[in-house]
């Protein structure tokens, strides 16, 4: 019974499973009736959502079977390898529903959301624990903050500071607030990164880092930011090839392993389109946004995609997906 209403993509607890199949579980004689069943409501889910949680992890082995096999028919096929790597990523992306639950509300289940919503955001630490604030205070009111299940995507020219206010974010949550982020990067080494970090917390200059120009004070002054970055919950990741699978597969990783509330993804221009040559560059990037946009709200992290703009200043490579 409650694998029928979960498939059907019903709402399942013990009132729902009684009401829906009240006939069929009188004959079983198990001695309960309704009002029982409402006082027992308060005890009601643990045992049904163990069970709910083994059907939907069987589902998701299931679509890992469907991947296996379609790579396993490309290799038998005698493809070439670059192709197979095509078919093992399309396979994952069109078999991977990221289990998202399809939440049915009711209208008292409306007004109780209503008036928790509203609650949540009159309550501070509730509030902080969904929103998060910048540095930025212009870009917190026009905002109002960063919300999680949010996907931004911040697009300037090139050489227009993309990364720099990026990194400036990534400072902000991470170091000052101390709140789990993860910076994935696909254009800067390690090193190129640390150094402008070891700028933007010192005030330091960049460019005379680069050089080896620093004076001693301008030295000790970078030694004292360590502390900061060493006691942070900024994570760092470089991903010289990037493509929308393994960038889905870190952020779940980020996520189960230090708990991120933010992502930064910069750039998603970098992105490998080599085992995708097919298709249109817009066609990817538009499968990359829908992709992060997914997982953000399945994750409930906030998730920043950097682009590029084009010589039109308009989003390069997306002239598909202006809204």
């Amino acid at each position: 019974c409650i694998n029928e209403m979960y498939q059907d993509g019903k709402k399942v607890d013990t009132i729902s499973l009684y009401t829906t199949y009240k006939e069929l579980l009188s004959k079983l004689d198990i001695g309960i009736t309704y009002s029982e069943v409402v006082m027992l409501k308060s005890f009601d889910n643990k045992g049904i959502n163990a069970i709910i949680e083994r059907l939907k992890d069987l589902s998701k082995k299931r679509k890992i079977i469907t991947t296996m096999v379609d790579v396993k028919a490309a290799l038998n096929s005698d493809k070439k390898a670059d192709e197979v790597f095509s078919i093992m990523e399309e396979s994952i992306i069109q078999n991977t529903s990221f289990g998202m639950e399809r939440v049915h509300i009711t209208p008292k289940e409306l007004a109780d959301c209503c008036l928790e919503a509203m609650a949540k955001r009159l309550d501070g630490d509730k509030l902080n624990k969904t929103i998060i604030n910048t540095s930025f205070y212009q870009l917190n009111k026009i905002t109002g903050g960063f919300e999680k299940g949010d996907l931004i995507i911040i697009s300037g020219d090139t050489g227009g500071g993309k990364s720099a206010f990026c990194m400036n974010i990534a400072r902000s949550v991470g170091i000052v607030q101390k709140r789990p982020v993860a910076y994935i990067n696909s254009e800067m080494s390690t090193d190129q990164i640390a150094l402008r970090f070891d700028s933007m917390l010192s005030s330091v200059s960049h460019e005379k880092l680069r050089a080896g120009e620093i004076t001693n004070e301008e030295q000790k002054r970078i030694m004292l930011t360590l502390d900061s970055i060493h006691n942070s919950q900024l994570h760092l990741l470089t991903i010289p090839d990037l493509t929308i699978t393994n960038i889905l597969s870190e952020i779940r990783r980020c996520k189960r392993v230090n708990n991120v509330d933010m992502v930064i993804v910069d750039y998603i221009g970098r992105m490998d389109m080599t085992t995708n040559a097919k298709q249109d560059d817009w066609k990817l990037l538009k499968a990359a946004a829908q992709k992060l946009k997914t997982l953000a709200q399945e994750l409930q992290i906030v998730v920043i995609m950097v682009s590029q703009l084009n010589g039109s200043g308009e989003l390069a490579q997306g002239s598909y997906m202006k809204h």
